[in-house]
């Protein structure tokens, strides 16, 4: 049984015990914080080291974000490329005779247009959720074999579907290991945030 006696700040025992409990209290409490400044600055540190160029992982995303900045600037001519085979002009001041008239339904010029609409509506995510994922650092193997998965599939995708057609599944098969790379990068990326 409880002693309301010995519960008291007239009993030395107790006053001795409440002395060392508040200083074992700070002192946890100090190292939580003391921890939780390591840890910040080691973060804040970190990503410096991760979007380096000297960190293999990021190079290899920086490549391929490059190569695939070019890949839909060229989109661009390829569509014009094919307006003026065509002669399908979308505007008035474009078309090169008075003969010619406003038209925008050729199956060529949509096709392109619809693989450079493909484009951004895939690699645009990709550039976003790859610098995310360089920054959960992955194992640069994995990683960069992903960048290239999705680089090379968007170039094969463009190949299949607006210069050369191929019959599916070639343009589906380039599209979803695309999209499963980045869909697996997204994962990684939320599991970090997450956990």
């Amino acid at each position: 049984m409880l002693n309301p006696e010995l519960i008291s700040l007239e009993n030395q025992v107790f006053r001795c015990y409440l002395g060392w409990s508040a200083i074992l209290i700070l002192k946890i409490f100090a190292a939580g914080i003391y921890t939780g400044l390591m840890r910040f600055f080691t973060a804040m540190a970190s990503p410096v080291e991760l979007l380096s160029l000297s960190n293999p992982v990021f190079k290899s995303f920086t490549f391929w974000v490059g190569v695939l900045v070019i890949k839909m600037l060229l989109m661009s001519l390829l569509t014009a490329i094919q307006r003026f085979k065509t002669k399908t002009f979308a505007n008035p001041e474009d078309l090169m005779s008075p003969k010619l008239k406003v038209k925008f339904d050729d199956p060529n010029v949509e096709r392109v247009r619809r693989a450079h609409r493909n484009d951004l509506e895939n690699i645009l995510p990709f550039f976003a959720i790859g610098l995310l994922y360089v920054l959960t650092d992955p194992a640069a193997f994995l990683a960069i074999n992903l960048f290239r998965a999705v680089g090379i599939a968007r170039i094969v995708h463009t190949l299949v579907y607006a210069v050369v057609v191929v019959p599916q599944p070639s343009r589906a098969l380039a599209f979803f290991v695309a999209l499963g790379a980045t869909v697996y990068m997204a994962l990684q990326v939320i599991a970090s945030a997450a956990f």
